[in-house]
């Protein structure tokens, strides 16, 4: 009888059965052979490797300890290995960069910084230059980095810095109780303060770039300065005065700064003239502050042009101030102010007077204000008699039409009414 044939399940049931030794064995050796990772894979953890261990060496090498170096009152440099060239006890020259603080203790000396770097350390109080106490020192082309204060003067007198890089410092240069120095043709940004002067008189800052500081030039208790011909821009402050007197500011270009220039606590007799002050919330602000002069300043752009706040005895004549948002001059509780021969263009308001009397405004010309003059709760004199005259409008004609000269003598024979309070008496025919 013939063989009953295997069904295709148990043939291959048996096939299985025949393969499970050989392949028990096969993985078996698989398991006992070591793993090999492929070439490319291995190369790139090796160069990952050597590159880690490349930036920390470097790091390591680069980072140099932070050290106090002096110049010492006998002319030698301590330490010795610090990279300060000594010529003669009287000139000093970096030869590289270097991490640390510089005192100076020695007068009559030159320090040039051969444009190497003094760097210091960010948030720490620490002092690029110390020049506490000296005189006759020359600081120059000195790049001064992360220090608290960039340099410092402290009752020091007759010192040049000049030509130097100040930056990210608190304070890139510090005057206390200090006179007669120069800071001249420095490039001072992106500090916190840029030049600060506390209690310190006769001093000149002359020629400097100031950019991108958050205060750029700040005088408090300090008199008789000189601040001209400087290039102040994006700052909220550009040239800020408290408690101080006579000061000079002159020639100054001020530009897309918060508030430009600030006269403010009780700052008298300073002059400011001669500046170009563009694109500012203030051009100039005075504030509680008496018998200073503001003359001969180009204005444009400004939310507001002149503001004087509790002020008096002021003396604001031959400014031009055009395209400002708001008043081009604006008195607010202010008295006893003259007001006279400024250009008042464009503006939305050419001059605006609230609870401010008493202030004399004439040879002034509102040209094409939206709105010329503005007075509330106000009593002003608005012209200079006859036959000085008062005040060019140049909306007067439209205003009154029937109007004609007055003897030959270039004024209108009708006042210019501003409100009740408040009216121009002889107003003039021509700018």
């Amino acid at each position: 009888m013939p063989k009953k044939k295997k069904s295709w399940k148990e043939r291959q049931k048996k096939q299985q059965d025949s393969q499970e030794p050989y392949q028990k064995q096969k993985e078996s050796e698989v398991k006992k052979k070591p793993r090999h990772l492929p070439k490319g894979k291995i190369l790139v953890a090796v160069s990952i490797i050597v590159l880690i261990v490349g930036i920390y060496a470097i790091w390591q090498y680069t980072i140099k300890p932070f050290t106090i170096i002096y110049i010492r009152a006998d002319g030698s440099v301590d330490p010795s290995t610090a990279s300060i060239l000594n010529v003669e006890n009287s000139y000093y020259t970096f030869t590289a960069d270097i991490s640390g603080s510089l005192v100076i203790e020695k007068d009559n000396i030159v320090v040039d910084g051969a444009s190497f770097i003094l760097q210091g350390q960010s948030g720490t109080s620490s002092k690029g230059v110390d020049l506490s106490g000296r005189s006759n020192v020359t600081i120059t082309n000195i790049r001064i980095e992360d220090f608290g204060s960039g340099v410092y003067l402290y009752s020091a007198h007759n010192n040049v810095l000049s030509q130097n890089d100040l930056t990210s410092n608190d304070y890139g240069i510090v005057l206390e109780y200090s006179s007669d120095n120069a800071v001249s043709g420095n490039n001072v940004a992106n500090n916190q303060y840029a030049i600060s002067l506390t209690s310190s008189s006769d001093n000149t800052i002359q020629k400097n770039s100031i950019a991108s500081n958050q205060y750029s030039v700040s005088l408090a208790y300090s008199s008789s300065n000189i601040i001209s011909e400087n290039d102040i821009a994006y700052s909220d402050g550009a040239i800020g005065l408290s408690y101080s007197l006579n000061n000079n500011i002159t020639e100054n270009n001020v530009a897309n700064n918060q508030y430009s220039i600030s006269i403010t606590y009780q700052s008298s007799s300073n002059n400011i003239s001669g500046n170009s002050i563009t694109n500012s919330n203030g051009a100039i602000l005075l504030a509680s502050s008496n018998d200073n002069n503001v003359s001969g300043n180009q204005m444009d752009s400004n939310q507001e042009g002149i503001k004087l706040d509790d002020s008096s005895g002021n003396n604001i004549s031959g400014n031009t101030i055009t395209n400002s948002d708001g008043a081009a001059i604006g008195l607010y509780q202010s008295s006893d102010n003259v007001i006279t021969e400024n250009y008042l263009a464009a503006n939305e308001y050419g001059i605006q007077l609230t609870y401010s009397s008493d202030n004399i405004v004439f040879h002034n010309s509102f040209d094409i204000n939206t709105y010329q003059g503005f007075s509330l709760d106000s009593g002003n004199v608005w012209d200079n008699g006859y036959p000085s005259g008062g005040n060019y409008w140049s909306d007067y004609q439209n205003l009154y039409p029937d109007a004609e000269e007055l003897d030959g003598s270039g004024i209108w024979n009708t006042p210019y009414v501003i409100d009740e309070n408040n009216q121009d008496n002889y107003p003039l025919m021509n700018l």
